[in-house]
């Protein structure tokens, strides 16, 4: 299946339009990226709902808010998400862990604290994790190592305390691929 990349500028103009499945000569939607100068909104995120084919989604904006999020769970077969906006917090999170497809979750400068990622045992799915910006506690790694099903945890532009504390889960997750990046 092809994916199709959209714009912002093409989502709203394509937000009119009928779904893409009711045309036989185009491609489902499969992609969409919200990029640094979308300024996307909780109204984008509810439009999407008429691209039923969604597998990734890339949100960077600060005008998605946790509410938004909700709109998240009409795209049955999402199965990758990154959220990069710093108002998101464990309360959208809740939102995040009831998409029963996804696979893949990147979290960019989030609020999500140690609480948020305890949600994150609800995701059977789950097996690719990225924290990027976030603040890594102790009470962090506690819930990060009930993640025995991931297959690859990534860690991006830590703090040299927050990666000493994400180091240790080297040890606590064995069969999980565990990387650093500054």
């Amino acid at each position: 299946m092809c994916t199709t990349r959209l714009t912002l500028l093409t989502l709203l103009v394509s937000a009119s339009a009928s779904p893409a499945q009711d045309s036989p000569k185009e491609k489902p939607v499969t992609e969409v990226r919200f990029g640094c100068h979308s300024n996307a909104t909780d109204a984008d995120l509810a439009a999407l709902k008429i691209y039923p084919e969604l597998k990734t989604l890339d949100l960077l904006s600060d005008k998605i808010t946790d509410a938004g999020l909700e709109h998240l769970k009409a795209l049955p077969k999402l199965e990758t998400l990154h959220l990069n906006s710093s108002v998101i917090t464990d309360k959208g999170l809740e939102h995040v862990v009831a998409i029963p497809t996804l696979r893949n979750l990147v979290l960019f400068r989030t609020k999500v604290t140690a609480d948020g990622l305890a949600l994150l045992k609800k995701m059977p799915l789950l097996r690719d994790l990225c924290l990027c910006r976030i603040p890594i506690t102790s009470e962090c790694v506690a819930q990060l190592k009930e993640l025995n099903k991931l297959e690859k945890l990534s860690f991006e532009q830590l703090r040299e305390e927050s990666r000493e504390k994400a180091a240790e889960l080297v040890s606590l997750l064995p069969r999980t691929t565990i990387t650093f990046s500054r």
